[in-house]
């Protein structure tokens, strides 16, 4: 149906009705599709109302930031099939909230308290570790922000900061509980440990063909091929537009003084001093070292070290050091200087000298920024395009060439890219977005327009598509015989650790009844915490099975590599008074839970004050479309 309605979507038939359908809408309002509510807000809080595009930003931003760990593959897509949708929703209902409490109480924060905060965010320093305000401007440019829209977010951050801290500043922890972590999480365990790897037992006989195929059909969701699909996908990006891009003197000129920080270089030096107490230290120093002595040894004699200062800018240094340091000549001795820190004598060892690049100089990078910024702001325009070429009933071989996208053929591959071979087929860079997408499609459809990253588009149209299907035993003959033979190896090494296990609570010696069994090993563990990292022949599954046995018990559990037997042989508790610190640590960790869960119940309070609207039949639609 859908595919029917885009590759009709150009006729007037389907126009005259879109209009009918908007004019019914315009004249009954969509009070029954959003069940009574006709408020085209995401949320409302209260007073507070928060609008389709806000959330949308307030996602993008996430988004963004996770794509900083998981890298430029991670989609849209995953972000929402991960909860980030919902995570959102909560942080903005949280933030006002929070705005709104804050508001209610007279919490005011003043004009000096949001300069200082905006002044100290690292990102908006300069090459010297100065508050650039053109960086300020740039950086807030390229994350969506106006510079009042971020005052206003620094002042509400900060008012809900000093509201939720008050909230949480009475949350208090015993020494009871905090010493209660101790004892459980410090206790240790020591056992005697068999590992029994099913390696050691017998290799079985081969089974005859009707286990074979029996086997074969109980098992066939591991011999089953995964589903196949031809895929032909058309890309484009920001790169494929710059060609017939053009950028005159005066945006280059623009781009410049814009982004002017980027091409100076401060002069720097290398420079070492010392720093004396008084005037008169300082003086000798310097008689010193006209005599003939080293700064380093002038220094010592005075009972003084000096200090390597390399590649020091005029930022790096004290307001008083900056001319005479500056001024100074390679080699000579300066000073003495009084600054906040005492009398300083000091000397240049060499000079980095300073520059600025001219736009001449940077003009054959810049030109391919400003190209590129601008291929951006077009592709939008293309990929609109493209996408009405699609809707109109254009292939998309034919809808990619009207705008010169790039198309590849992928010919037989899995959800994980890979053909019938097991090889990894070659794609676009976006390959596992690509994917995605693309296993969501029928057989035949061809997908709209999809957003990839912040300067790229693909779509996709699926030839063809060949369901999972069992392989012919036949064909995985050897595997599934491995995999029969494994399962009768791992059901021998049961049955032989339950043996094990019988003869440890009869009184037998481990290390007797590993010795028996060639393959088997023995070992009694270093004392074992319930956290922490494993080290040596003890599986997580078996730890977990000793904090349940009473001393002398013996439990069996399965590994990766078999079965491992023990004998629990002694309980260590944990000490109070030797772990002292760690109480308090625990403590700490234990109060600001506390104050967490604290905080979480205010929340839950104001919920309760203020109305909270979500408005799911809005958001539901504003990030479907991303799905």
């Amino acid at each position: 149906m859908l595919q029917t309605l885009r590759s009709t979507a150009g006729s007037w038939v389907v126009k005259i009705l879109f209009l009918l359908l908007i004019l019914s809408f315009g004249v009954w309002g969509i009070g029954d599709v959003t069940s009574g509510w006709t408020s085209r807000n995401a949320v409302e809080v209260g007073d507070v109302a928060i609008p389709p595009e806000q959330l949308s930003t307030e996602f993008r931003r996430e988004v963004n930031r996770l794509r900083q760990v998981f890298g430029p593959q991670f989609t849209d897509a995953q972000a929402i099939q991960l909860g980030l949708v919902d995570q959102t929703v909560r942080q903005v209902v949280q933030r006002a909230l929070l705005t709104q409490a804050a508001a209610d109480i007279g919490l005011r924060v003043g004009d000096e308290a949001v300069v200082e905060q905006v002044r100290n965010v690292p990102a908006f320093q300069n090459q010297f570790g100065q508050f650039d305000p053109d960086v300020m401007r740039y950086v807030l440019r390229q994350n969506g922000f106006t510079e009042q829209s971020f005052v206003d977010q620094i002042r509400g951050d900060v008012a809900r900061s000093q509201l939720v801290g008050a909230v949480g500043s009475g949350a208090t922890a015993p020494e009871a509980l905090a010493s209660a972590l101790f004892l459980y999480r410090g206790e240790r365990r020591i056992a005697d440990v068999i590992n029994v790897p099913a390696s050691a037992l017998p290799e079985p006989a081969a089974p005859d063909d009707a286990a074979l195929t029996a086997y074969h059909e109980q098992n066939s969701t591991r011999y089953t091929a995964p589903e196949f699909r031809t895929l032909m996908v058309a890309t484009l990006s920001a790169e494929d537009l710059t060609d017939g891009i053009s950028v005159s003197d005066e945006e280059l000129q623009e781009a410049y003084e814009a982004r002017s920080y980027e091409f100076i270089t401060p002069e720097k030096r290398d420079l070492v001093q010392v720093v004396a107490a008084d005037e008169e230290t300082a003086r000798r120093i310097i008689e010193a070292t006209a005599g003939g002595q080293t700064l380093e040894d002038a220094a010592a004699a005075a009972g003084l070290e000096t200090v390597e200062l390399p590649e020091t800018t005029r930022e790096g240094l004290t307001e008083e050091l900056v001319e005479p340091v500056f001024a100074a000549e390679v080699g000579a001795i300066g000073g003495p200087v009084e600054s906040p820190f005492g009398w300083h004598v000091f000397t240049v060892r060499s000079v980095a000298p300073g520059g600025e690049q001219t736009l001449e100089q940077v003009r054959e990078q810049l030109t391919a920024d400003v190209r590129r910024e601008k291929a951006i702001d077009r592709l939008f325009e293309v990929a609109n395009t493209m996408d009405d070429r699609l809707a109109s009933g254009a292939t998309l071989p034919e809808a990619a060439e009207a705008v010169g996208a790039n198309v590849v053929r992928l010919q037989g591959v899995d959800a994980q890219g890979r053909t019938k071979d097991g090889v990894q087929a070659e794609g676009p860079a976006n390959l596992p977005q690509v994917l995605e997408r693309a296993f969501t499609l029928q057989s035949g459809e061809t997908s709209n327009l999809v957003e990839s990253g912040e300067s790229s588009y693909f779509a996709i149209q699926v030839e063809n598509v060949e369901p999972p299907a069992l392989r012919p035993l036949g064909e995985v003959r050897d595997q599934v015989i491995a995999d029969w033979k494994a399962e009768r190896r791992n059901e021998a090494a049961a049955a032989k650790a339950e043996e094990l296990a019988t003869r440890l609570r009869e009184g037998a010696d481990p290390a007797d009844l590993a010795a028996e069994l060639p393959g088997a090993t023995y070992v009694r563990t270093e004392p074992l915490t319930r956290e922490g990292q494993l080290t040596g022949p003890i599986a997580p599954a078996l730890r977990e099975k000793l904090f349940e046995l009473g001393t002398g018990e013996v439990a069996a559990v399965p590994t990766a590599e078999g079965q491992s037997v023990a004998r629990l042989v002694e309980i260590v508790p944990a000490d109070p008074v030797l772990g002292a610190a760690q109480v308090a640590q625990l403590r700490t960790a234990a109060k600001d839970a506390i104050a967490d869960d604290i905080i979480t119940q205010y929340l839950t309070g104001l919920r309760g004050r203020y109305d909270v609207q979500e408005n799911r039949a809005v958001i539901d639609s504003l990030f479907r479309q991303q799905e």
